[in-house]
């Protein structure tokens, strides 16, 4: 989508348009490569499937043992920079989480990076719960620890985890989508 409607104005409206609806409507596991789900969101972002569906065959397609050139270009300017990056994937510090991202995976390597005299009080709290995002909030929002209703370490940590996981859910349309 970016090489049709982004590569010559580096803008992409249309892939921008496509990616915020992607994620809207069909960024669940039902529907995440469900064909009508996705022709829908084409649709709606004034995407013209045509084009796509053009530009994955001219490249290979997707389907059984043969390369992609689109997805060779990718690899090859990432090693070009000598370095192979796994996506999706979530730097915390120098610390790479690889593989399946959720919030108790990427919550686990932020608190990881912490001495263990300076690591928040949420980390301690929050660690081992079945639910680390529900926890999280609930220290937020002072719910079980009246301590933490005035802390900040607790409403940045809610902040940057959160970003994180907006940033992995683009980057994995964008990798479902071979663009």
């Amino acid at each position: 989508i970016w090489k049709e409607y982004g590569e010559d104005d580096g803008v992409g409206e249309e892939w921008w348009n496509y990616v915020v609806t992607f994620i809207d409507k069909c960024y669940s596991e039902a529907f995440f490569d469900d064909e009508d789900c996705i022709v829908d969101v084409y649709k709606h972002s004034g995407v013209d499937k045509s084009k796509i569906d053009t530009c994955l065959n001219e490249s290979g397609g997707l389907d059984g043992d043969i390369k992609n050139t689109l997805l060779e270009e990718v690899i090859m300017a990432e090693k070009s920079f000598g370095e192979f990056v796994v996506i999706p994937s979530v730097n915390v510090n120098t610390f790479e989480v690889e593989g399946e991202l959720s919030a108790e995976n990427v919550f686990a390597a932020i608190c990881s990076n912490f001495l263990s005299d300076a690591k928040p009080e949420v980390c301690s709290l929050c660690l081992d719960a079945m639910n680390v995002t529900e926890c999280v909030s609930s220290q937020e929002n002072g719910s079980r620890f009246e301590k933490h209703k005035n802390t900040k370490s607790g409403r940045f940590l809610l902040v940057i985890i959160l970003q994180l996981l907006l940033l992995v859910a683009i980057i994995l349309v964008a990798v479902a989508l071979g663009t």
